[in-house]
């Protein structure tokens, strides 16, 4: 039994003065962020408002070493199509992305005069907001880049644009609540 016991604490002193030469364990400082993500954003059922669930969005965005993650986004919401960019912050030590989503569409708006004149007005709607997400890792993460994913929400806010009856353009905000899906697609 002593001998089991002094083979035993040959075997721990040998490995705590390893780690003492290193500096301690190996434990990861965070997650490796960088590197290409895709994902959809899809609306949340929300009775008080039809649009949050005939919402869809598509990503794709780039998250460097350094510097902010940027990339496109398409947002299909309510039948009218909003293109524009996403632009955010990776935190590796929070393993989170933070970031604003800007998007445009135009809209063709026609009044026709009590004379029978028609005329057209160009609106320009945005849906605009802020996206959450965290970014996790599978156990699949080891043998795929897939198995990183990033799931959240996103807050956006939709207008449109129509013209009342006395020939004004009236712009209607709608906000939407999305969720959050996507995985990474490479390290570069």
């Amino acid at each position: 039994m002593k001998a089991l016991f002094a083979s035993l604490l040959c075997l721990i002193l040998a490995a705590s003065q390893s780690f003492a030469l290193k500096g301690g364990p190996p434990y990861p400082a965070g997650v490796n962020l960088k590197g290409t993500y895709a994902g959809v954003m899809q609306g949340v059922f929300d009775p008080t408002n039809p649009r949050s669930s005939n919402t869809l969005g598509l990503f794709s965005l780039s998250i460097p070493t350094s510097g902010f993650a940027t990339g496109t986004v398409v947002l299909f919401v309510a039948g009218r199509t909003f293109a524009g960019t996403i632009s955010g912050i990776g935190d590796p030590n929070k393993a989170s992305l933070r970031a604003v989503v800007q998007t445009t569409t135009q809209t063709t708006l026609i009044t026709k005069s009590s004379a029978g004149n028609l005329t057209t007005t160009i609106a320009t709607d945005h849906a605009d907001g802020n996206l959450d997400a965290m970014v996790t890792r599978t156990v699949k993460a080891a043998i795929t880049v897939a198995g990183t994913l990033l799931t959240g929400t996103a807050l956006v806010t939709a207008t449109q644009s129509s013209i009342d009856n006395s020939g004004t353009v009236v712009v209607t905000p709608s906000s939407l609540i999305l969720l959050v899906d996507g995985f990474k697609q490479s390290n570069s």
